[in-house]
């Protein structure tokens, strides 16, 4: 694990609670699309927690790193003033961490994503749009809102291997899942991004469809 500086490069807030960050790196930093980091800023503050682990939601290849992250209603000391941090002003990433990656194996993957448990997921794909080997299938669950959703609509133009789906409920999902596992069964890889509930209930699932637990890969968003 390498702890570095980082600059920020903007702070957007795509709609409601939903915000996305990009850095540059101000030292050498490597990482594969899935993983995350730590996030500390040690010239501030905050009374609280004084760090975050936040997914990076950019590919290696694309040369920042963007963070992806939720606020909820009750915004925290340390995400408002992360968020209110301007271009240029420096902040401590710590890493990178996190087994949701890519695996050798040539085989299909499915990945099902909740919410802000996209952000793994975009960097992950975003890293694969010139794949010809794999077929991918994305089973995105929100309620009103799929954070980089045109990024994905992109990357499934470019690579036809991707199949994107968009659900707005836990049945819409469920039957997108039924249905991806009769068509695989424990051919693929399955990745679930999401909330502790949401990947919990998505891995009771495919243990009940009998999925082997050596084919399912998760990252569970823990609070925001």
């Amino acid at each position: 694990m390498k702890r570095i500086k980082a600059e920020i490069i903007s702070i957007e807030n795509t709609n409601e609670d939903y915000y996305s960050i990009k850095l540059k790196p101000l030292d050498e930093f490597s990482w594969k699309a899935g993983q995350f980091v730590i996030v500390k800023m040690p010239e501030s503050k905050i009374n609280g927690k004084d760090k975050r682990t936040l997914s990076i939601a950019s590919a290696p290849e694309e040369g920042f790193i963007m963070l992806g992250t939720r606020t909820g209603e009750n915004i925290s000391n340390f995400k408002r003033e992360l968020l209110s941090k301007k271009p240029g002003d420096i902040i401590t990433i710590e890493g990178p961490m996190g087994m949701f990656v890519k695996k050798e194996e040539m085989c299909p993957m499915v990945l099902v994503a909740g919410g802000i448990g996209i952000t793994p997921v975009r960097g992950l794909l975003k890293s694969l749009e010139d794949e010809i080997g794999n077929m991918m299938e994305l089973v995105y669950s929100s309620k009103n809102y799929y954070m980089y959703l045109d990024d994905l609509k992109e990357i499934s133009e470019k690579n036809n291997r991707l199949i994107l789906h968009t659900t707005e409920n836990r049945v819409e999902t469920s039957k997108e899942i039924d249905r991806i596992i009769e068509k695989y069964g424990n051919e693929p890889y399955y990745y679930i991004s999401g909330t502790m509930g949401m990947v919990q209930s998505i891995k009771d699932k495919l243990k009940e469809n009998n999925i082997e637990k050596t084919r399912v890969i998760a990252d569970t968003m823990i609070g925001y």
